[in-house]
């Protein structure tokens, strides 16, 4: 998949996490799945995509931390909007008590 450059996924009603996988496609400059029903985390494998330029995951359910460095660092916090609790740059950030990390969502603390 080295030729793959523009995926929009975005409104299709997936759901699941987003493969690990999606970080062999490197060649990846443009990525919309927003609208979705995406759960779980951002994969650390998606900081491979050092091409991508553009990233829309708004309007889904993941939660975490937000991986940092390229390409990460480059986006803006509306391609993250209208998640379950993400956090980390370009979001808050993500609060650690007791080696714990506790996620914010709708301001008040999330821990189970």
């Amino acid at each position: 998949m080295k030729a793959l450059k523009h995926v929009n996924l975005a409104s299709n009603r997936l759901s699941r996490s987003i493969p690990f996988s999606i970080g062999i496609i490197t060649s990846l400059e443009f990525l919309d799945m927003s609208n979705n029903q995406l759960n779980g985390m951002i994969p650390e494998e998606m900081s491979q995509l050092n091409s991508l330029r553009e990233l829309n995951v708004s309007y889904n359910h993941l939660c975490g931390k937000i991986p940092e460095g390229k390409p990460f660092n480059s986006f803006r916090a509306s391609a993250f909007d209208h998640n379950n609790c993400l956090c980390g740059s370009p979001l808050p950030p993500c609060h650690s008590i007791g080696g714990t990390l506790h996620l914010i969502e709708s301001n008040f603390v999330k821990s189970k």
